[in-house]
């Protein structure tokens, strides 16, 4: 009986437009907790979320058939910050 075991465990960040410090400390738990809602949503488990106000580091844990999360991550993402009054992420 054989078995195959992937663990895919990958940390990426994430930076403003410019590396502008738009993500104030009021709106980063929001954006933080938002973020791994997406990834709850795309079955990928969350190690850690944090980040500063330039940029954001998810330490995540993604399905070896997961190829497309950072790409949906990335595009959800600046939208919600834009709705809150941000003029980007």
């Amino acid at each position: 009986m054989s078995h195959t075991y992937a663990q895919n465990v990958v940390h990426v960040v994430f930076s403003t437009k410019d590396r502008r410090k738009t993500i104030s400390a009021n709106f980063q738990p929001k954006l933080w907790t938002y973020s791994a809602g997406i990834c709850k949503k795309q079955g990928i488990f969350v190690h850690a979320i944090g980040g500063m106000e330039d940029h954001a580091h998810f330490l995540i844990q993604v399905p070896p058939v997961m190829a497309l999360f950072v790409q949906d991550t990335r595009e959800t993402a600046p939208p919600l910050a834009m709705v809150r009054g941000f003029e980007s992420v």
